[in-house]
C-alpha cells in the first residue's frame, strides 16, 4: 500500500475510533429523531457502517500489509459490534423516552462490555498513530532507527495496556523526534497525535539512545556479579595446556576442545567428580587467549560475543539461581551487543526511551522478575536472525539451587547456529542423560600430569623440602608420585595435603615423617574433612563450634531478609570477630581507627586457621574492601553441615549458655556503631549490616 492511500485509510478508521470514544465516554444529552432513532445515534450508526464497508473493501486488497489486515479485522468487529448494539436503542410505537444517551448506552452495553469497547477502541488508536507514521517515512529512517522500531512493532510482549502504551508512545517520540514534518501533516490533516514537534540533532538523538541502554543494563547489573568467576584460584602454571591438544594415544581421550570451538555446536560438556578442579579450568577456558582465536575461526565474518556464569552455592541467591544466571548472562550480552536491547526488551527500552526523552526517572524499584528474565532470554536465543556469533561459559551448573533437569533443558534449548555453551558440573544422571550426545570430558582422568606439576612445584618453592630432596633423590619423587596416585584427580584434596606437608617442613619434619602424614590422611574428601575436624586442639573445640554456628545463623538470616535482593550471604570477618568476643566494650567500638580494625580483621584469619582447621576462609573479592567468610569448597560446608557432624558442633557448645543469634545480635550492634567510621566506605548503608 501506498503511503497517500495508507494515510487515508487510518485516518478514516481514527475518525472512528474517535466519535466512538467520544460517545461512549461522554453521554451527550441527545433527543429523538423523525425516524424513531437517537440523532448520535444514527449518526455513528452511519459512520460505522460506512467503515464497516470500506475496510471489508481494503481486506480484500492483496496490496494491504498483514499489520494493516489486521487493523482492518479489528476495526471490522468493532463496528459490526457498535451497530448491532445501537439497534438496541431504536424506538418504535409510543417512542420511550431517553433522558440522555448515557443511559441508552447503558441499556445497550453492560459495564463490563463498556470497558472492554473503550479498551479496544484505544488500542486501535495508538496503534493507528503509529502505523500511519510508520508508512509514510519508514523507509527515510536510519537502519538502527528502523531497526528499534520493527523490533517494537514486532513484539508487544508481556501483553498488558500499560505495555502496550508504553510502546506506542516510544514510537511516536522516535518519530517525533527524527520526523517532525510528519506530525506537521497530520495534524493539518485532523489527526491528533500524543507528540511534539521537536528539533533534534542527531548526536543528542544517539545520547538519549545511549542512556537508555546503560539505565538498561544497570538494572540487570547485580552486586557479587562475578565474584565466584574472579574468586576461583587461577590454574597452577603448565596446567590444563592439554586441553588445547590432541588426547595423547594410550590415554584416557576426550572430546577435542579446540575443534569444538573452532567448528562445532550445542555443547561441550566439562564433567568431574568434586574438587577436581572444574571451576579452575572454566576459568583457564575463558581467560585463554587460544579460546578467543579460535571462536574467532567459528564466527568468521561475524562479530563474535561470549559470556559467562559461575554458579556458586554458598553465597547469594542470585549466585545460585536461574534469575541470576539469566541476568548476568543478558547483561554481558547487551553490553556487547546494545543493539538488541530494543528486541530483547522492546517493552522496557520503551518505557525507558519514553521516560529518559520527557526527563522522567525510571522506577527505582524496579524488580525482574523470573518470568520477565526467562521471556527476554528466549527472545534473545531464539532470534531468527541473531547478527553475531555467541559462546556461553557456565561452570557448576550442579550448584544451581534448583530444578537440574529443566535447567539442563533450557540451556540445551538455548543452542542454535550461532550459539553454543561450554558448561561444567558434576557428572550426575540427570546431566549425563541430557548431555550424553554432546562432545565432553571426564576431568579426573586427565588431570594427573597437572596435579605432579603442581605437587613438584609446590614442594620444591620450599628450601627445606629442597635440601631434603638433595639429601634423598630417590625418595623426594616418590613422594610426589604417591602424592598423585592417591589424588584420583581431586586437586582440592591435593591442595589440602600439600598444606598439611609445607606446615610438617615449618616443623622441620624429615622425610619419613611426610611420608607418615601423607599416608595418614584418607583418599575420600569427607573422610580427609573428618581428619582435619578431628585435629583440632582440645582447646578450640568450643571455639570452632561456636564460629561455624554463627557462620551458619548469618547466612539463614541474610537468605531471609534479603531473599529478593542480590545480597552477599558471606559474613564480613569484622562481624564475626565481633560476634566471637563476648568482652567486647560496645560504647567504644565507634573510636576504632582503621588500624584497630585491620589488626581485630588479621586476629580473626589466624583464629580460622588453627580454630575451624581451615575448613572456613578468609577471601577479599578484588572490587570490595570488605573481606569476608567463605568454606573451603562447597563440599566442606556440606560436610560441617551434614546431619551427624552439626549434632558434634552443636553438642559441643550445649553446656556453655552460648547462642548463635545473641552473638549475632552483639555483632550487628557493633557494626552499626561502626558506621562513625569510614570501615564500610563512603556509601555506607544497612545493607551491609545483618
Amino acid at each position: 500500500m501506498d503511503p497517500l492511500t495508507a494515510f487515508g485509510f487510518a485516518a478514516n478508521l481514527l475518525q472512528f475510533v474517535d466519535f466512538g470514544t467520544k460517545i461512549l465516554s461522554t453521554g451527550s444529552e441527545l433527543y429523538k429523531s423523525k425516524n424513531g432513532t437517537l440523532q448520535a445515534n444514527e449518526q455513528l450508526d452511519l459512520v460505522a457502517v460506512e467503515i464497516v464497508e470500506v475496510t471489508s473493501k481494503l481486506f480484500h486488497d492483496h496490496g494491504l500489509g498483514s499489520n494493516f489486515q489486521r487493523l482492518c479485522s479489528e476495526a471490522i468487529s468493532l463496528g459490526n459490534e457498535i451497530v448491532t448494539r445501537l439497534d438496541k436503542l431504536k424506538v418504535n410505537g409510543k417512542h420511550k423516552k431517553w433522558e440522555s444517551f448515557r443511559q441508552a448506552v447503558v441499556v445497550a452495553f453492560t459495564k463490563d462490555d463498556l470497558q472492554d469497547m473503550m479498551t479496544r477502541l484505544s488500542r486501535l488508536r495508538e496503534t493507528l498513530q503509529t502505523r500511519i507514521l510508520l508508512s509514510l517515512r519508514f523507509d527515510r529512517l536510519d537502519e538502527q532507527t528502523q531497526q528499534i522500531l520493527v523490533a517494537l512493532l514486532r513484539q508487544r510482549s508481556p501483553c498488558n495496556e500499560e505495555n502496550l502504551q508504553d510502546q506506542n508512545l516510544a514510537i511516536i517520540q522516535i518519530l517525533a523526534r527524527m520526523e517532525a514534518r510528519i506530525l506537521n501533516q497530520l495534524r493539518k490533516d485532523g489527526v491528533t497525535l500524543n507528540a511534539n514537534k521537536l528539533d533534534v540533532s542527531l548526536e543528542a538523538e544517539t545520547e538519549l539512545r545511549s542512556i537508555v541502554e546503560r539505565q538498561i543494563l544497570q538494572t540487570l547489573s547485580f552486586p557479587m556479579m562475578t565474584e565466584r568467576r574472579d574468586g576461583v584460584a587461577e590454574a597452577h602454571k603448565k596446567t590444563f595446556q592439554w586441553i588445547f591438544e590432541d588426547s595423547p594415544s594410550g590415554e584416557p581421550t576426550w572430546s577435542n576442545f579446540p575443534k569444538w570451538l573452532a567448528s562445532g555446536s550445542g555443547i561441550y560438556w566439562i564433567n568431574g567428580k568434586a574438587g577436581s578442579g572444574k571451576s579452575t579450568l572454566m576459568r583457564f577456558i575463558e581467560l585463554e587467549h587460544r579460546t578467543e582465536a579460535y571462536l574467532k575461526k567459528w564466527a568468521g565474518d561475524m562479530p563474535l560475543s561470549s559470556a559467562s556464569f559461575f554458579f556458586w552455592n554458598s553465597d547469594t541467591t542470585e549466585q545460585k539461581s536461574q534469575s541470576g544466571l539469566l541476568r548476568s548472562l543478558l547483561y554481558e550480552i547487551l553490553l556487547q551487543q546494545p543493539a538488541m536491547i530494543p528486541k530483547v526488551l522492546p517493552w522496557f527500552w520503551a518505557r525507558t526511551y519514553s521516560k529518559s526523552s520527557s526527563m522522567q526517572p525510571l522506577s527505582a524499584d524496579f524488580h525482574w522478575s523470573l518470568a520477565l528474565l526467562t521471556r527476554a532470554f528466549k527472545t534473545l536465543v531464539q532470534e531468527p536472525d541473531l547478527p553475531f556469533k555467541l559462546c556461553l561459559f557456565i561452570d557448576g551448573i550442579d550448584e544451581y539451587d534448583g530444578d537440574h533437569e529443566e535447567m539442563s533443558e533450557l540451556l540445551k534449548a538455548s543452542t542454535s547456529a550461532n550459539i553454543k555453551i561450554c558448561l561444567s558440573s558434576r557428572p550426575w544422571h540427570v546431566f549425563e542423560i541430557c548431555f550424553a550426545p554432546f562432545p565432553s570430558l571426564r576431568l579426573q582422568d586427565i588431570t594427573r600430569r597437572d596435579i605432579e606439576a603442581y605437587v613438584h612445584d609446590k614442594l620444591n618453592q620450599n628450601h627445606a623440602y629442597k635440601e631434603l630432596a638433595a639429601r634423598e633423590p630417590l625418595v623426594a619423587p616418590a613422594l610426589v608420585s604417591e602424592i598423585t596416585g592417591k589424588a584420583d584427580g581431586v586437586f582440592l584434596w591435593v591442595e589440602i595435603v600439600v598444606k598439611s606437608l609445607l606446615q610438617g617442613l615449618k616443623n622441620l619434619d624429615n622425610m619419613s615423617h611426610l611420608r607418615t602424614r601423607l599416608e595418614a590422611l584418607p583418599k575420600k574428601l569427607e573422610d580427609l574433612y573428618r581428619v582435619m575436624l578431628n585435629r583440632i586442639d582440645e582447646t578450640y573445640l568450643v571455639s570452632s563450634a561456636q564460629t561455624f554456628q554463627i557462620v551458619r545463623v548469618a547466612r539463614a538470616y541474610k537468605e531471609h531478609f534479603h531473599s529478593n535482593k542480590p545480597q552477599s550471604e558471606a559474613l564480613p570477618i569484622i562481624a564475626l570477630y565481633f560476634a566471637t568476643n563476648s568482652d567486647i566494650d560496645i560504647e567504644n567500638v565507634h573510636t576504632y581507627e582503621s588500624s584497630d580494625i585491620k589488626k581485630r580483621a588479621d586476629q580473626m584469619k589466624v583464629h580460622l586457621n588453627v580454630h575451624c582447621a581451615g575448613l572456613l576462609e578468609a577471601w577479599k573479592h578484588k572490587s570490595s574492601r570488605i573481606t569476608k567468610i567463605h568454606y573451603l569448597h562447597r563440599t566442606a560446608r556440606e560436610f560441617i553441615e551434614s546431619s551427624e557432624i552439626w549434632d558434634i558442633i552443636q553438642g559441643r557448645t550445649s553446656k556453655t549458655g552460648f547462642n548463635a543469634n545473641s552473638s549475632m545480635l552483639r555483632s550487628c550492634i557493633c557494626q552499626i556503631a561502626l558506621f562513625s567510621t569510614n570501615y564500610w566506605g563512603e556509601a555506607s548503608d544497612r545493607s551491609k549490616v545483618l
